[in-house]
């Protein structure tokens, strides 16, 4: 390195010394400012350093949801006919938990199915599943005495693609109707 440019680096580090700047590593562009600490209910700090508690070391993500009326007004369907609710955007979302509501009992609980469906690739729609009435008076989990009552069917789906739509089946041998103000889609991320 030629000799003045060993004074003019030196004179430059001398200049940012007087001005109050700091050449310490891992600290860039900050003036010789003290730095308080302020712990939150999830940190412990032990004189200048800061760590987290072990006994709230969780991370978390608020959860995100939107709750969807599947249709504004009772609906109808005839016996051997089905009935779309409209396409819903679920992009973003990582599960879908669906709840259909019945007026009634149906005649034949297993013949009425409620059906989801997303759109794959190129627009083609592609079948999840299907669920039914059938299994309503069973208990939801394992040794558990929670059951749903005999006109709901509901479950959870993950989400596939960036839409999908929900379908009802009727072949029970009588029409049912499709509660609006019970029937709901719930997305959660």
């Amino acid at each position: 390195m030629h000799p003045r440019a060993h004074l003019l680096a030196l004179v430059f580090l001398v200049l940012l010394g007087l001005l109050g700047w700091s050449a310490e590593p891992g600290l860039s562009d900050t003036r010789s400012t003290p730095v308080s600490i302020v712990p939150t209910g999830n940190t412990v700090q032990v004189g200048n350093s800061i760590s987290i508690n072990p006994a709230g070391n969780t991370v978390s993500n608020p959860t995100y949801h939107s709750m969807i009326q599947l249709c504004t007004t009772d609906h109808t369907i005839a016996n051997n006919s089905a009935s779309g609710f409209g396409i819903i955007n679920c992009a973003g979302y990582k599960e879908i938990r669906i709840i259909v509501s019945l007026a009634a009992v149906p005649v034949d609980p297993a013949q009425v199915q409620v059906a989801v469906a997303y759109y794959g690739f190129g627009g083609a729609p592609m079948s999840l599943g299907k669920a039914n009435w059938a299994a309503t008076g069973r208990p939801i989990s394992e040794q558990a005495n929670f059951t749903m009552q005999p006109t709901l069917c509901a479950f959870t789906v993950p989400v596939m693609f960036d839409s999908f739509f929900v379908q009802v089946w009727n072949s029970s041998g009588a029409p049912v109707t499709v509660k609006a103000d019970t029937s709901v889609i719930y997305l959660v991320n």
